[in-house]
């Protein structure tokens, strides 16, 4: 299902993540890095998201310059995996306290600080400050914790709610296509 260089590009960005964490913040690698292999259920947490049922986020963008027809520039790809990867563990975390799934989230909250920041810093030496990338990183952003507060509160959920709502935690997504 993954193009073997996007594979690979995956594996790079997780071990980016935990190279990052281990030199930034020691501490809190020790708390973080086993829950990253206990989401993938292995100690290779790449494998959460090359999973084939796993949500397509690192393939939306490779797709996107598929279909602009050109190969896809694997240093931008790096970049988009990375920050995704680090987006959707910060979605994550929030999510499973939102949901009351949550085991360690709550002693790992911290983290999104550092999950955050690697998120966010990835655009920026794509994107001057200036750019209208960032009024629609900053609103598809705020909209996707506005979705978790909002589905967390929710008691009775239809289709028509799910769409308006629950389906809206993941429109982070849309950031790197």
């Amino acid at each position: 299902m993954y193009p073997q260089h996007l594979s690979q590009i995956i594996t790079q960005a997780v071990t980016r993540l935990q190279t990052e964490i281990h030199r930034a913040a020691p501490v809190m690698a020790a708390q973080v890095v086993p829950w990253l292999e206990s989401l993938a259920g292995s100690a290779r947490p790449e494998d959460y998201f090359k999973h084939p049922l796993a949500f397509p986020a690192l393939l939306l963008p490779w797709w996107v310059e598929q279909s602009l027809g050109r190969q896809p520039d694997l240093a931008l790809q790096a970049d988009l995996a990375y920050s995704t990867i680090n987006g959707y563990y910060y979605i994550r975390l929030i999510d499973n306290l939102m949901d009351g799934h949550a085991t360690v989230e709550r002693d790992l909250l911290p983290a999104l600080n550092f999950f955050h920041t690697q998120f966010q810093s990835a655009y920026l030496p794509y994107f001057p400050a200036d750019h209208p990338f960032w009024p629609y990183f900053t609103a598809t952003w705020i909209r996707s914790g506005e979705a978790a507060m909002e589905d967390a509160a929710l008691t009775d959920i239809d289709e028509a709610t799910f769409t308006r709502v629950a389906a809206q935690k993941v429109c982070a997504a849309k950031i790197p296509a």
